[in-house]
């Protein structure tokens, strides 16, 4: 029977470190992940939430160049999933760790810096999530959401309402929106 930290520990003691590297690493990543009140718990006794964090815990504690997250947030209630996003993208930028995130979420997607998006083995749309979300009806060709904020933008767009900039979430259409509806030259 594991306990977290045994699990998290798991790969750094394959490596090779020492004990205290380990023990920081572990304390780090649990950390990193808000799970550091849950180091003794058995891993048989969490939810499937924690389970699916202390996996992310483990890969972090190896300190890879890259890392792969195949649907890391799907087990995750909102907030916790947003740390999550926080953490990864944060590290990405600090530690010049490479990521893949897979999801079929929009809603995480338009978080990232680039948004790849697949069809049938195929790439068919590469961007910013900004260019990507221009894209609407190909989107929903394909069967995926688009934020609500991006859908409608495009909505009023087509409607010949003029909407500037980037719009993916809700301040973004808010300011737009502002911006349209006063279009008076600012001094």
């Amino acid at each position: 029977m594991n306990r977290v930290i045994d699990d998290v520990a798991f790969g750094p003691e394959n490596l090779g470190l020492p004990r205290d590297d380990i023990s920081e690493r572990v304390e780090s990543s649990l950390g990193m992940l808000g799970l550091e009140d849950i180091g003794e718990r058995l891993i048989e006794d969490l939810s499937p939430g924690q389970k699916q964090r202390v996996a992310i815990a483990g890969a972090l504690a190896m300190r890879p160049m890259f890392l792969i997250l195949d649907e890391p947030t799907s087990l995750l209630p909102v907030p916790v999933a947003q740390r999550l996003i926080s953490t990864v993208t944060d590290l990405s930028r600090s530690e010049g760790m490479g990521v893949l995130h897979v999801t079929h979420s929009m809603y995480e997607a338009v978080l990232f810096e680039r948004v790849v998006v697949m069809d049938e083995g195929s790439i068919i749309l590469d961007g910013t999530p900004a260019e990507v979300f221009e894209n609407v009806d190909r989107l929903r060709e394909v069967g995926l959401d688009v934020p609500l904020a991006a859908s409608l933008a495009h909505r009023l767009r087509a409607r010949g309402i003029p909407l500037e900039g980037d719009i993916l979430n809700t301040e973004d259409l808010r300011a737009a929106l502002s911006v349209a509806a006063d279009p008076s030259p600012s001094a």
